[in-house]
């Protein structure tokens, strides 16, 4: 194996071993009103959905955003 594979191989099971800890040391439950119903949910849960989400929108924006200057200089 080259040295960019187990690199990258740490770094997924460093990630996974880091999202692990946040699921088993944030398990407090806490209540979210949103308008039409209530969600209750683990700390842990909710932050790694936040940052997946966060993650995700960052994406979307950036492929917006690469289309949009393929697009100009198409032109």
């Amino acid at each position: 194996m080259r040295i960019h594979n187990i690199v990258t191989l740490l770094f997924f099971l460093l990630s996974l071993f880091i999202c692990f800890f946040l699921l088993k040391l944030n398990q407090d439950l806490i209540s979210i009103d949103l308008l039409f119903f209530e969600l209750e949910a683990s700390v842990g849960v909710l932050i790694l959905s936040t940052f997946v989400i966060g993650l995700f929108v960052a994406f979307l924006f950036e492929i917006l955003f690469f289309l949009k200057k393929k697009y100009k200089s198409g032109e």
